[in-house]
């Protein structure tokens, strides 16, 4: 981790992902391993195989209520139910949430109502 860190830190994203794979290829239940490398695939800008990445993290990490919380974020525009799925594993893991994330939360059902209200014939 130390040396994906550090190539974070040049700005030198795709380094830390080659180190994050090889570590992962050696070690393939690490959950941060998984966090880590969701976090520099965003960066990159490939969202979706980041929403891979942190499922993975919250497979080898379940009471882990970051995680869960990071992959409803990342789920949203992939499948609106798998993120409201993490959303609310996040809220019952943590089993009482801080304001922020209790205000994501809320910001996060209000976006999805006027988006059923505004696009009332369409499905996601």
């Amino acid at each position: 981790m130390s040396l994906s860190d550090n190539y974070r830190a040049q700005q030198q994203d795709e380094k830390a992902l080659e180190v994050l794979n090889r570590a992962i290829e050696n070690d393939s239940t690490s959950a941060q391993l998984y966090y880590s490398k969701a976090l520099t695939l965003v960066r990159i800008g490939n969202k979706n195989e980041a929403a891979n990445a942190i499922e993975k993290a919250t497979k080898y990490a379940p009471d882990n209520s970051y995680y869960w919380y990071l992959n409803g974020v990342l789920q949203e525009p992939i499948d609106v139910a798998k993120a409201t799925d993490s959303f609310e594993k996040a809220y019952l893991i943590s089993g009482a949430p801080d304001s922020s994330t209790r205000f994501a939360i809320f910001m996060y059902e209000l976006d999805t109502q006027k988006q059923t209200r505004a696009w009332p014939n369409c499905k996601k």
